[in-house]
């Protein structure tokens, strides 16, 4: 008796220890399911509130994400963490293509500007590496 209830517990076990195995779905790269920017959708644009892409703003503690231009403040995190939190948000968010808003704080005191520097030209690097086309706010 003993043996045959402990078979269904033995067959569910192991059904749970092979859905614990099983890999979390794949983070798809950004290049391989938004197409390229589209410049002529917002050439023209010169209000970054009406941005509807991601658009980020690098400080001395990170780089903070804004979605849908200024409607949905997003966190602040570190440079490397940027490129894995845009490859989770849907692809209505990329409403231009594969381009982004990025902006300096210009609020930054003299004694961080160096590591706001810093900041800034490595996701720049990281944006290139993952195919993300990056627009400098305020446009020159």
């Amino acid at each position: 008796m003993r043996a045959t209830a402990l078979i269904p517990m033995l067959v569910l076990m192991a059904g749970l220890v092979g859905f614990a195995q099983q890999p979390k779905s794949k983070i798809i790269p950004l290049r391989s399911r938004i197409p390229a920017a589209k410049p002529e959708k917002y050439r023209e644009l010169r209000d970054a509130a009406k941005w509807k892409n991601p658009y980020l703003i690098v400080q001395a503690d990170g780089v903070q994400v804004w979605i849908n231009g200024a409607a949905l403040t997003g966190p602040t995190m570190p440079v490397p963490d940027v490129i894995g939190y845009l490859e989770k948000l849907p692809n209505r968010s990329w409403f231009y293509g594969l381009v982004v808003g990025v902006q300096e704080n210009s609020l930054t005191p003299n004694k961080d500007r160096s590591i706001t520097d810093r900041n800034f030209s490595e996701l720049f690097q990281r944006l290139k590496d993952a195919g993300v086309r990056a627009e400098l706010w305020p446009s020159d």
